[in-house]
């Protein structure tokens, strides 16, 4: 399965200190985005899903008063992955839940005029649950 959007947003802001105007995008609003799912499902052992995400750049804080360049929220792919399945110990059905998230480790990274400002990974996570069916 996959989703893509493909946006064009735009708006017309005042430059207050210049008193003129700009066109840009509109702030939060990025141009694309794409989510794509992939899911193997076996009778016996459960089922196996594999997630895509990406988003792309979107203006995350607006400098119109001034006429510096917006900050930035750069394009950042994430990719999950998530396993499924059942299992009976001692007869009792329990559902099981693996997720593995963020495998990419992509950067959060924000710019300002392509200057980089923040550039940080948050790293990969992973949880384990645990759940019993009646």
């Amino acid at each position: 399965m996959t989703n893509v959007t493909w946006v064009h947003s735009e708006v017309t802001a005042p430059l207050v200190q210049l008193g003129t105007t700009r066109k840009r995008a509109l702030q939060g609003q990025a141009d694309y985005v794409v989510n794509a799912a992939l899911e193997y499902n076996h009778p016996d052992w459960g089922t196996v899903r594999l997630l895509y995400n990406t988003v792309g750049p979107t203006i995350a804080a607006v400098q119109d008063v001034t006429a510096l360049p917006d900050f930035v929220t750069e394009r950042r792919d994430q990719l999950d992955l998530v396993l499924l399945g059942k299992v009976h110990p001692w007869g009792v059905p329990l559902n099981v839940k693996l997720s593995v998230e963020n495998l990419l480790n992509d950067n959060y990274l924000t710019t300002v005029g392509g200057v980089t400002q923040e550039d940080y990974k948050t790293g990969v996570t992973a949880s384990l649950g645990i759940g019993y069916s009646f």
